[in-house]
């Protein structure tokens, strides 16, 4: 049922606590992990010079090898990607054009004023996707 998982993060605690079920869900469907890290330098927020990105690119790659290496390993296939844009526009392609049967995200649990400002990329993630979304609350 769950063939192909993809799983955001950002490199926080709370991506690392999101691993954990989507690496559950794979092993029971012997699925596989395509862990997605979103740039968001192309977005009018984003303050980074076009050649800035690029390096940004690849350190974010670097890191999101770490971060797979040390949170999946070998409990689950896995690959890696960075992607770019508005996060949840990102998120939401990326899933499309892998495939994806569920979207695992953390989620940091805002709530009044901060998150009328910021918003939540679960939120608008579980809102435009094609396939199921699976939030994780983080505690604390």
């Amino acid at each position: 049922m769950f063939k192909t998982i993809l799983v955001t993060t950002d490199f926080s605690a709370n991506s690392a606590v999101a691993v954990r079920p989507a690496i559950e869900i794979a092993g029971r469907f012997e699925g596989r992990l395509v862990l997605i890290h979103a740039l968001e330098g192309g977005s009018a927020d984003a303050q980074v010079v076009p050649g800035e990105l690029e390096e940004l690119a690849a350190m974010s790659r670097e890191q999101l090898h770490e971060f797979g290496t040390k949170e999946i390993g070998t409990k689950a296939p896995w690959t890696a990607e960075v992607v770019f844009g508005p996060a949840y526009l990102a998120i939401t392609d990326a899933a499309q054009r892998h495939g994806a049967d569920l979207i695992v995200v953390a989620t940091h649990g805002r709530t009044g004023l901060l998150h009328l400002l910021l918003g939540s990329v679960a939120e608008r993630v579980a809102r435009m996707a094609a396939c199921p979304v699976l939030t994780v609350r983080v505690p604390g």
